[in-house]
């Protein structure tokens, strides 16, 4: 067959030359924020689409809409990031959201990540440039040798390694972070597993285990399933070349494997593991834009026809226009995934051709299984479309191989031809019918447009973005027609480029063309349908005319008290744009009740979003969680309990009249059953915080002993993972710091540990006794101490066993 060739002599080539041409694909595809300074995050639509900014920066546009959450969530992750590096504290605590949140926990945003690093000499938005860059060209690197270790021909190998380098799915996560970091390790992991079965040297599974690990690291909990599933799939389905293995014994590998994997990363996975537990099981909140209620049949069916974008990322719409994608209802982001004209061509044709290949098939289940799963099966819910990364990865692996293999041998070639010549039919059908369309939207302009506009009208209410941005919106609709022309580069380029491949590729069949020159030519034209697509994508966007989180009066005013209140934002959905977004309290160093995490624990906010209609605006249940100020649109405000404090760029504060101060004393308690009991003493109208409640699972002993009294606090230090208080009181109370209550919190007295208690279902609490009390609230979760100690004894053991198995060799020879 045609594999064993390969697998007789892997090849020896200088990978200097590969990783040179990667190096110069991607300084170009990069040129924009590497020479210019520019920046690819959405920093436009921030200043333009949401209140306060948009009051100075306008009108209303955006490049790229989808990637907001690259600002809203992964620069505030890193601002966090850093700060905790160069405080030496990877443990760190989120105080800007929820009233206080495990961040570091948050495996969405790859705190540890290792090039995270970076973080130590450049600032947050720099870092994310180049982790981006330096994470895809590891990627490159990491295919090129893999490839090479199947003996891939150095040019084909430079097509294929950066086919999976800017494969679209890296591109359009990038704001993301998690599935470049993770699957930039992929093929490296995947190369030691198969050194292994090869070579039989054992110390190719420690270093498996290690780039796993990394995997590990730089994603979460949906990437790292991934990089397990691809690791279970190559252990158990790879033929060994030095000795046969039984399944009980590739099973043991696997556990091997990732168990080692698991504790070089414990430092990631306990505590992550520890905020899913909370989630899910003590009242928290699982949050996610992409887990679709039912994935129906119809959107399935509908799901197939667009599998053409694996070859054509472009031809459903760019960033600028409605996308084609949403009328099978996918997300546009992750029904991703595109390699290319040249490598998909081959990845299928090869999954056929190959099957019976030990040593391809398990990377053609890969295919299969990545495709298939979130389409067929019920395991969308988890998986969704970001699965399609596993295809992506397997189909460079399988197109390489299969291309070499049609290059070097000719009866594979005649055994593609007729495979070929069904693939360029329905090439040319696709393109005509592109074509057709294309001339139709032109000559009917007229007539289009208006049932458009009609359609997009009814579209804005329930629009992200859409309200208070209606220009944008019906702005879209040109650029959309404009997309689908005859001379829309970024549709056509891609297009011209596959059918230059086709005709090389049928030349090089009937003796007219070189193998050097096909080999030469295959590396552009395969590339730059990938490389437009990343410029189309990617904003390339001036700092100086949209820069990140610009200042604003609301900001200004709301930083003369970020210690002593919180605020939320009261928006009304039918008028008003986005209102402060989420998150971007931990830039501006502001206090906000709301945030947007994946992974939510039980909060006032959680408490409030779930037992309270968001329409509504329950001032004292706010007031207990300290929640002090009110900010609003264009919304009318008539409560009695709200006064006017301030207004600028069409926004409002009001002061929230009922609202707690952030530390106070109560001289009452009450204990009850379970937290349900709990959920209906908040929700009671009289219930006003002087009365500490307790849940039975472990409240304060001798509470009977509680008497009223009088008493006084004044707040030393407040810092992400530290707060203290000095408190007098006259009789024995109990100090509720409203702040979020989460295991790793500890509370000192004087110097000596005490009880903290979660107290008014999501507060923190401790008991004092009369007189003067230094109250000090530390972040030290013994959790995180517990995963660092099991990361340090997996480092110890991983270099031990290289060591060992290095002496051994040794001494054997």
């Amino acid at each position: 067959m045609i594999h064993e060739k390969f697998r007789s002599a892997p090849g020896e080539y200088s990978i200097w030359l590969p990783c040179l041409v990667l190096a110069i694909v991607l300084t170009f595809t990069f040129s924009p924020y590497i020479f210019d300074g520019k920046t690819f995050l959405p920093s436009d639509l921030f200043d333009t689409m949401t209140s306060p900014s948009n009051a100075e920066y306008k009108p209303p546009q955006a490049q790229n809409h989808y990637i907001f959450d690259g600002l809203a969530q992964a620069y505030p992750y890193k601002i966090l990031t850093q700060q905790a590096l160069r405080d030496g504290n990877l443990a760190y605590w989120n105080p800007h959201i929820l009233a206080g949140y495990p961040q570091y926990a948050e495996s969405l945003a790859n705190n540890f990540d290792i090039f995270n690093l970076l973080l130590l000499w450049f600032n947050p938005l720099d870092t994310i440039l180049l982790q981006t860059i330096l994470e895809l060209f590891v990627a490159g690197i990491g295919m090129v040798l893999l490839l090479r270790f199947f003996g891939v021909n150095r040019l084909v190998n430079i097509a294929f390694a950066g086919a999976y380098m800017l494969n679209t799915m890296f591109i359009t996560s990038a704001h993301y972070r998690c599935t470049i970091a993770s699957f930039c390790w992929m093929p490296f992991v995947v190369l030691m597993l198969l050194r292994f079965y090869h070579y039989g040297n054992k110390e190719n599974l420690l270093f498996a285990s290690m780039f796993l690990a990394l995997s590990f690291l730089g994603g979460n909990f949906q990437t790292s399933f991934f990089a397990a599933a691809i690791v279970s799939v190559v252990l158990i389905g790879y033929p060994s070349k030095q000795q046969e293995h039984s399944l009980f014994a590739r099973c043991g590998f696997v556990i091997l494997v990732g168990l080692l994997s698991f504790v070089l990363s414990a430092v990631m996975w306990l505590p992550s593991l520890e905020l899913l537990f909370q989630t899910l099981f003590h009242g928290g909140s699982l949050n996610s834009t992409n887990v679709y209620d039912e994935y129906t049949i119809r959107q399935r069916i509908l799901s197939l026809p667009l599998l053409i974008t694996f070859v054509f990322p472009g031809i459903t719409g760019n960033a600028q226009s409605f996308n084609l994608k949403k009328i099978a209802g996918v997300d546009i982001m992750n029904f991703s995934g595109a390699i290319g004209y040249l490598p998909m061509l081959f990845a299928i044709w090869g999954s056929y051709r190959l099957w019976k290949s030990k040593h391809l098939r398990p990377f053609i289940l890969l295919i299969l299984g990545s495709i298939l799963l979130p389409i067929a099966t019920p395991l969308f819910a988890i998986l969704y479309h970001r699965f399609f990364i596993v295809a992506s990865f397997a189909m460079c692996i399988i197109g390489a191989v299969t291309f070499h293999s049609f290059v070097d041998n000719s009866t594979t070639r005649r055994e593609f031809r007729s495979y070929f010549r069904w693939t360029n039919i329905f090439f040319a059908s696709m393109t005509v019918l592109l074509l057709i369309a294309c001339g139709y939207l032109a000559l009917m302009h007229d007539s289009v447009y208006p049932r458009i506009v009609k359609y997009v009208a009814g579209m804005i209410p329930g629009s992200a973005f859409g309200t208070g941005n209606e220009s944008w919106m019906y702005g879209r609709i040109e650029k959309t027609l404009q997309y689908y022309s005859l001379t829309s580069l970024g549709l056509w380029i891609p297009i011209v480029a596959a059918v230059v491949l086709a005709v090389l590729l049928s030349s090089y069949s009937n003796g007219r063309t070189s193998k050097r020159t096909l080999r030469m030519l295959i590396v552009p034209f395969s590339l730059i349908g990938l490389v437009v697509f990343t410029f189309d994508w990617l904003p390339a966007l001036d700092q100086k005319k949209f820069p990140i989180y610009p200042d604003n009066k609301i900001v200004q005013y709301l930083r003369e008290d970020t210690l002593h209140g919180r605020y939320a934002t009261w928006r009304d959905g039918s008028k008003d744009p986005y209102l402060m977004p989420e998150n971007n309290s931990v830039v501006y160093g502001l206090n906000d009740i709301h945030g947007y995490e994946t992974l939510s624990v039980r909060s006032m906010s959680i408490f409030f979003r779930k037992m309270v209609h968001t329409d509504t605006l329950d001032l004292r249940l706010l007031g207990l969680a300290n929640v002090r100020y009110v900010l609003t649109g264009k919304r009318e405000v008539t409560s009695s309990n709200l006064r006017k404090l301030y207004s600028a760029d069409s926004m409002t504060i009001y002061e929230n009249l009922r609202a707690l101060p952030r530390a106070y004393f109560a001289f009452k308690s009450k204990v009850v059953p379970s937290d349900k009991e709990a959920s209906a003493e908040l929700l009671r109208p009289d219930f006003d915080g002087s009365t500490a409640l307790f849940t039975s699972e472990n409240p304060p002993d001798n509470l009977e002993s509680v008497s009223s009294g009088q008493a006084k606090l004044a707040f030393g230090r407040s810092e992400n993972e530290l707060v203290s208080i000095n408190a007098v009181t006259d009789s024995k109370c109990i100090l509720i710091l409203t702040d979020t209550y989460y295991p790793g919190w500890k509370c000192y007295v004087n110097g000596l540990q005490r009880n903290c208690y979660r107290v008014n279902q999501f507060m923190r609490g401790v008991v004092l006794e009369p007189g003067k009390s230094e109250v000090v609230f530390r972040f030290e979760p013994d959790i995180f101490k517990a995963g660092a100690g099991l990361t340090a004894v997996g480092i110890l053991f991983t270099i031990g066993g290289i060591v060992f198995s290095r002496r051994k060799k040794g001494s054997v020879l």
